[in-house]
């Protein structure tokens, strides 16, 4: 009897040690792996500084090398600034122009980014028109004449176009985000029967709109920044700051 009683001690020791040294892995490997998540968020968000750091190099380079642009080429930066001008009056108050074009505000039409998305293939199709015409003259497959021609419309793009364009994209989305607080539905067929006067749903049609606006604006302005070092590499850390497989 104490014999057997021995035993069983024995064997609940022997149970109970086993019980507490995997309860002891097991707490291990847990925090083992906490430590090993921890690490990994830690060297995330120490890339994400340095990457930040470097935009914020990058964009105080570009913002000197723009202000000395400015000073040299005064001319310019005044065509410029009055592009940019010109555009966001004009972004900032299309939306509002539905009621007197037509007849009713806010139409989903103004409040849209169709318009911008229109223009903006207009001018892609400008562009790769200047695009090829300087690789003719890059060729020299162009007389002098010609090359001029394209120089001026190379200018008028990078200085006026592009620079109008893109403000006007990016204006017109602030003013579609601003109809969000404002009260009535959005009007117009057909969209107005899909969104049936539900504010969530026209709320979420203009913030889409507006967001695709800024897209749209981002690249009118990347036309007039293109083959620009500083403009590129402000653009490649951007793109590093963001998400894997969003595009800058």
């Amino acid at each position: 009897m104490t014999g057997s009683k021995s035993g069983a001690r024995r064997r609940g020791a022997r149970r109970a040690t086993w019980t507490r040294s995997t309860t002891y892995a097991s707490g291990a490997k847990k925090y083992y792996k906490r430590a090993e998540r921890a690490a990994g968020v830690g060297a995330r968000f120490a890339g994400l500084g340095l990457r930040a750091t470097r935009l914020t190099a990058a964009s105080s380079a570009g913002l000197y090398r723009a202000y000395d642009w400015a000073r040299q080429n005064p001319k310019q930066a005044i065509v410029v600034t009055l592009s940019l001008a010109a555009g966001v009056r004009g972004g900032a108050s299309f939306p509002g122009l539905d009621g007197f074009l037509l007849g009713g505000h806010p139409h989903w039409f103004t409040h849209s980014a169709l318009p911008v998305w229109a223009v903006r293939k207009v001018g892609q199709k400008f562009d790769d028109y200047v695009r090829e015409r300087e690789r003719l003259v890059s060729a020299g497959e162009l007389d002098e004449a010609e090359r001029k021609r394209v120089e001026f419309e190379r200018k008028m793009v990078r200085y006026v176009g592009a620079p109008l364009l893109g403000a006007f994209s990016c204006a017109a989305g602030v003013a579609i985000w601003a109809q969000i607080l404002q009260p009535g539905p959005i009007v117009g067929a057909p969209v107005s029967w899909l969104l049936g006067g539900n504010p969530i749903l026209d709320g979420v049609w203009l913030f889409a709109n507006g967001v695709i606006c800024f897209q749209q604006g981002y690249k009118f302005f990347m036309i007039a920044l293109k083959d620009v070092e500083a403009a590129e590499r402000i653009v490649r850390e951007i793109r590093g700051l963001l998400p894997a497989g969003a595009p800058a």
